[in-house]
């Protein structure tokens, strides 16, 4: 490494040049850099000033290109060598910083070969975890097989699991319908009812999509009413929500950034 990442001791007269070193080459590339922004502006009032005199004169577009052509190349070379000294100023001061650095810190010292060593089952079943999620069931199988921390049987559930996904994405939820039956007895609280809920609210959208309101409104009947008293509380509130009279509130939390966070804010109606 041409830089250490261990603490050093340097002396204030050797800190003081090296700040001394940045300013003048911070000046230095900011001179550089006012010339190229010059050039350029001067290229720009070249084209613009072409382009007017072609429409003016159309018979001379052959002379006047070659004359604009000319500054052009000029505009180039400047920016070409002015960004090049820029560069210079920049790279000197850094190799500056590099040399004054002692250099005690390298990868090898930085590794830690037996750092995963007690948990080197975990971090393999990890991995293959990682490639059955990612639909890489072959990569996945040849890991489990190879370190021999997983099973066929789990590699099965990430299986089922993106055929589940993949027939959701084309519209199909027959497969989610098969795998919520057969495993809702294994399912409980509030994620078991949370998934039920959205089962039932695309089921009943996607009859009602194509056009099978007879089907849509029994199924309704027989699935919505259990889910009407879990959710109870949510529903008492939905019609109030309806109400709402202040169309530039939100009657509902929206989640955001933690840095566009400021304080909660809420409707008084006695204020109103």
């Amino acid at each position: 490494m041409s830089s250490s990442l261990s603490s050093v001791n340097m002396s204030p007269d050797k800190l003081r040049l090296m700040a001394s070193g940045l300013t003048n080459a911070r000046k230095d590339y900011d001179q550089k850099w006012d010339a190229t922004l010059t050039s350029l502006d001067t290229l720009k009032q070249a084209i613009a000033k072409c382009r007017a005199q072609v429409k003016e004169n159309p018979s001379k577009t052959k002379q006047l290109l070659k004359s604009t052509n000319k500054a052009a190349k000029r505009a180039a070379k400047t920016v070409s060598r002015e960004h090049k000294v820029g560069y210079q100023a920049l790279s000197k001061y850094s190799d500056f910083v590099d040399q004054s650095f002692v250099s005690g810190t390298t990868v090898s010292s930085l590794a830690n070969p037996d750092a995963f060593e007690d948990v080197t089952d975990s971090v393999q079943r990890i991995i293959a975890e990682h490639f059955a999620l990612e639909g890489l069931f072959d990569a996945s199988q040849a890991f489990y097989e190879e370190t021999g921390v997983g099973s066929t049987e789990s590699l099965d559930q990430f299986r089922s699991f993106h055929h589940i996904t993949d027939a959701l994405h084309k519209q199909n939820i027959a497969p989610f319908e098969r795998w919520l039956h057969e495993n809702m007895g294994r399912l409980s609280g509030a994620a078991a009812s949370k998934m039920m809920l959205h089962y039932v609210k695309h089921r009943f959208v996607h009859m009602i999509a194509h056009n099978q309101t007879t089907e849509a409104l029994a199924f309704a009947h027989q699935h919505m009413g259990p889910l009407y008293i879990e959710h109870s509380e949510g529903n008492e509130s939905f019609g109030a929500m309806t109400k709402w009279y202040d169309d530039d509130v939100v009657p509902v939390q929206v989640p955001v950034n933690q840095d566009k966070q400021c304080h909660s804010v809420f409707v008084c109606p006695v204020s109103k």
